[in-house]
């Protein structure tokens, strides 16, 4: 979900007035509101693994979850510990982008005369990148791994007998997919 930088509010710090949607527990931290009246976990959108937040109607009720044994320790107020354990458990690995890889040709290739090669390209850059097929799969699924949203991808069955169906295809893509100077990125010219 995108959320333009004028449609939301940021800065913005929960003292137990929020619950987590998703298990009703009481919730302190950042968050941020949208210009339609919900509430999200975190200081700004993270589109992988937005947590969503509603007003907690009974905001005295404890969370239930501190040791009687923690004294005055700032480090262990409701709110520190809470924020901990929700950030923990809730923030992923942030998404990645593709990696490089270098495909090479099989003996199977060779006696075939051909072989798929797959390509990722910056869907605000014409800068390209050389990707395996599991990397392809996932930017096709929109797996949250990976940034998906900032890479378009495509395959091109790839001659190992001829340069000039290459840059046939090459060119053919370029035109297609609006992936200006992919000819020049696998080295086939204009």
């Amino acid at each position: 979900m995108y959320f333009p930088k004028n449609k939301i509010k940021t800065g913005l710090n929960s003292n137990g007035e929020f619950l987590v949607k998703s298990s009703s527990k009481v919730y302190y931290g950042p968050y941020f509101s949208t210009s339609k009246g919900k509430y999200y976990a975190g200081t700004t959108p993270n589109y992988a693994n937005l947590v969503e937040l509603i007003e907690n109607k009974d905001p005295n009720a404890e969370s239930g979850n501190l040791d009687s044994n923690q004294g005055e320790d700032p480090r262990f107020f409701p709110s520190n510990v809470s924020y901990t354990l929700q950030k923990n458990s809730l923030s992923p690995l942030p998404a990645q982008p593709p990696k490089y890889y270098k495909s090479q040709p099989t003996n199977e290739d060779y006696r075939q005369g051909e072989y798929i090669r797959y390509f990722a390209k910056k869907t605000n850059e014409y800068i390209y990148i050389e990707i395996n097929q599991q990397t392809y799969n996932n930017l096709k699924a929109q797996d949250p791994t990976l940034l998906w949203t900032l890479y378009d991808c495509y395959y091109m069955i790839y001659s190992l007998s001829s340069n000039e169906v290459n840059r046939r295809l090459a060119l053919q893509i370029e035109r297609e997919n609006q992936w200006y100077g992919f000819s020049s990125y696998l080295g086939l010219g204009t």
